[in-house]
């Protein structure tokens, strides 16, 4: 599966050409976590745009043959870094872009030293160097690549169900490097048998991450088993892993510090849905995926939904509100330790019926009333709609309440029509969850 990297090419190409103005800037980086695609961004950058190049430190030895023959015409008696980047320089009068991927080990350093060398009287070249560097970068020169959202994968398999679409999204957390096994011309269940195969990248991806952090990963997956087993506080995860409080917490921290982890208030969760998957269907059962990969596939059916898809939902919904255009609503996350935030808010409708809003938001004494749909399936039309209006009519804390109700499916034809009679009311369907 293909994913669209347009707004990540044009940030590339903005920051390179300002850059380009600006005296003493001759780098900025193309940065985000392992399998976002950076690599493929760069690529699709080299590919579309002249006078820019591509370096991978990946095969070691090949990089300096491999500029040559990219970058220089009759480079054939040229045998190290610092004659290839002076014929590079001299070649080159025009702004220039290089990639540096994978600069790690000696001939890279040769290399970013020649380079550092060049550019200090070439101001036309500039490098972008691709990093998994979680450093908030200030300024907008630095390109972020974040894993593929909701709306990125529902452009992509337009043929499937809106339910299938969030399952698969949520099986691969939205990593490219998983999703690509994803074919878009096959049904959801033959795409999830070719996920769930034994050496594929869904079943192979989670313990390679580890590896590159941590010395002995196998002491760390016992913890984010727990974790997507629903516990969620260290004395919890400590007694099923059973280690000591003081070296569970170690570990936690390690955790989050490489990524896998984040801490909410006292409760510990998996920073992405992936990590959940991997540790619910493949964790202590790739026997199983060899010998009985039909009793796995079954189990993850009937699991999915519940525990994997629709938390995923409600994860990308809270992001949208902290990061969506939707500006006058502050960041959900700077009301979720405060009063002024109050979840799961019961309202009387009269005659014993009642209606609960998920999530009640006050913001200088507006109200802003959240609803989740009750499950992935759920379908608003005019039966569900005046009812939720009728709530917030009969909160009366202010005349502008604002509503946003959020859906897995799109909303009926009456639906979107009361949105436009209705000021305030956003009827947010997956599509628009791009963030």
């Amino acid at each position: 599966m293909e994913f669209d990297f347009t707004h990540e090419l044009k940030r590339i190409y903005s920051s390179w050409r300002d850059i380009g103005t600006e005296p003493n800037s001759n780098f900025f980086d193309l940065f985000g976590p392992k399998g976002s695609g950076k690599t493929r961004a760069a690529q699709l950058f080299v590919r579309t745009h002249p006078h820019s190049y591509y370096i991978s430190f990946s095969t070691p030895g090949a990089a300096l043959g491999n500029f040559i023959k990219m970058a220089l015409t009759g480079g054939g008696e040229i045998s190290d870094w610092e004659s290839a980047v002076d014929d590079f320089a001299a070649a080159n009068k025009g702004l220039t872009l290089v990639f540096f991927d994978d600069a790690q080990g000696e001939e890279a350093a040769e290399c970013i030293k020649a380079f550092s060398r060049a550019m200090r009287s070439a101001r036309n070249i500039v490098v972008c160097r691709l990093s998994t560097t979680t450093k908030e970068y200030l300024g907008q020169r630095h390109v972020r690549i974040g894993y593929r959202t909701l709306a990125d994968y529902i452009s992509c398999l337009e043929n499937m169900s809106r339910q299938d679409v969030l399952r698969l999204w949520a099986l691969t957390g939205g990593i490219p490097a998983i999703a690509k096994e994803i074919d878009p011309s096959l049904s959801y269940d033959e795409n999830i048998s070719r996920l769930m195969e034994y050496d594929s990248a869904f079943t192979n991806y989670l313990p390679q991450m580890l590896s590159e952090h941590f010395r002995f990963p196998d002491s760390y997956m016992g913890i984010l088993s727990s974790i997507a087993h629903g516990k969620h506080r260290l004395a919890d995860i400590a007694k099923v892993v059973g280690f000591a409080y003081n070296k569970c917490g170690t570990y936690l921290d390690a955790l989050i510090k490489s990524g896998f982890v984040k801490k909410e208030n006292s409760s510990y969760m998996l920073t992405n849905s992936y990590f959940t998957a991997w540790c619910r269907y493949v964790y202590m059962k790739k026997a199983w995926l060899i010998a009985k990969p039909d009793q796995v596939l079954t189990e993850l059916r009937n699991d999915i939904d519940g525990n994997l898809a629709y938390p995923a939902f409600k994860e990308a919904c809270f992001c949208f509100i902290d990061k969506c255009e939707l500006r006058y609503i502050l960041p959900f996350k700077a009301f979720s330790n405060s009063q002024k935030c109050r979840q799961n808010v019961v309202v009387s409708l009269g005659h014993g019926e009642t209606y609960t809003f998920d999530y009640v938001v006050m913001e200088n004494d507006v109200p802003h009333f959240i609803v989740f749909p009750d499950s992935i399936d759920t379908r608003y039309t005019k039966d569900e709609l005046p009812q939720i209006l009728r709530a917030v009519e009969r909160v009366k804390m202010s005349y502008y309440s604002k509503i946003l109700i959020f859906s897995v499916n799109r909303f009926s034809d009456w639906c979107v029509h009361q949105a436009s009679l209705v000021e305030n009311l956003h009827l947010i369907t997956a599509d628009k969850l791009k963030y």
